[in-house]
């Protein structure tokens, strides 16, 4: 934030997720809009929401699922070209495009032990990932892995690299020499089970995922959402309604509407068959002037199969 202090913070886009962290550190982002989840993840909800605001400046920082999306859109935008990367994320600026150049490894955080190199190092790789930098990534982690290759974090970051490049049994392989040592590492667990799941093996997957949520922080929104998404795979939609209950109460507290989660919420009440609780979560969301015109389409599918079924 300290970085687009010139601009006017109406001016300046927080990625949801670069928004827990900010909040988690005492910092205050400004105002969250309605729709920030959804143009999270989706890059045509984001140019809708771009559209109305015009922004200056786009804070985007989180790990490489929550920032993945935006990124590589941001960064083939002719719109915005990148201002700052460091090992948390990326500071776009409007302007014309400039060509960008990922730092030499060698450069990176010299002067520091080999451990706290390590730990930047694997962070940066995942940051470059995210930005389409496979090569800088890939030497990046693994140089953090000469390094400090025994720490559990350098180790749980290569694994979700080969998670992210779809190299989904060196993803599981890497997440369980982490879990030997640290059976409830919670990002090792996030790894293993999405790298189950995307493999096809949903009932391991759903088994991780409920050890995860069980370990995890109570108000860990990324281990909630994907504890969620298992649930539904699995068809236990009671589990999937309590996660998805807190990750819109979490969103909440940290000021965001939870846009996509209600969605999602709305239609977990109506398969177990909560018409009412269904219908308070769509009317919520089909209020919003921001919502994208995808998500309304749904949402207005929705409340029609409501109202015909007389919930």
């Amino acid at each position: 934030m300290e970085s687009v202090a010139d601009v006017p913070v109406e001016k300046v886009w927080v990625h949801p997720s670069a928004r827990r962290l900010l909040a988690w550190a005492g910092a205050e982002p400004g105002n969250a809009n309605a729709g920030d989840e959804a143009a999270a993840m989706d890059p045509s909800a984001w140019r809708e929401l771009e559209r109305a605001h015009h922004y200056n400046a786009v804070v985007v920082a989180g790990s490489w699922s929550e920032i993945g999306p935006l990124v590589m859109h941001l960064r083939e935008s002719p719109d915005f070209y990148i201002d700052q990367v460091d090992a948390w994320g990326v500071v776009f600026r409007r302007g014309s495009a400039t060509l960008w150049t990922p730092p030499e490894v060698q450069e990176i955080a010299l002067g520091e032990s080999e451990g706290r190199r390590a730990a930047i190092l694997s962070r940066m790789a995942m940051i470059l990932q995210a930005m389409g930098e496979n090569r800088a990534a890939q030497s990046a982690i693994a140089t953090a892995m000469e390094l400090n290759g025994e720490d559990a974090h350098v180790q749980a970051r290569k694994a979700a690299l080969d998670l992210q490049r779809g190299r989904l049994n060196e993803a599981v392989s890497g997440a369980d020499l982490v879990l030997r040592t640290s059976p409830d590492h919670v990002a090792a667990l996030q790894i293993k089970a999405q790298a189950l799941s995307r493999g096809g093996a949903s009932d391991q997957a759903w088994e991780v995922a409920e050890h995860l949520v069980r370990v995890a922080s109570p108000n860990d929104m990324i281990s909630l959402a994907l504890h969620a998404q298992l649930a539904n795979d699995a068809r236990a939609y009671s589990r999937e309604q309590e996660s998805l209950e807190a990750l819109v109460r979490f969103s909440e507290q940290a000021g965001v509407d939870p846009v996509m989660y209600r969605v999602l919420l709305g239609q977990c009440y109506a398969r177990l068959g909560l018409g009412r609780q269904a219908m308070e979560q769509f009317l919520k969301v089909q209020s919003l002037e921001s919502l994208p015109a995808a998500a309304r389409s749904d949402v207005d599918t929705a409340i029609g199969k409501l109202k015909r079924t007389g919930f």
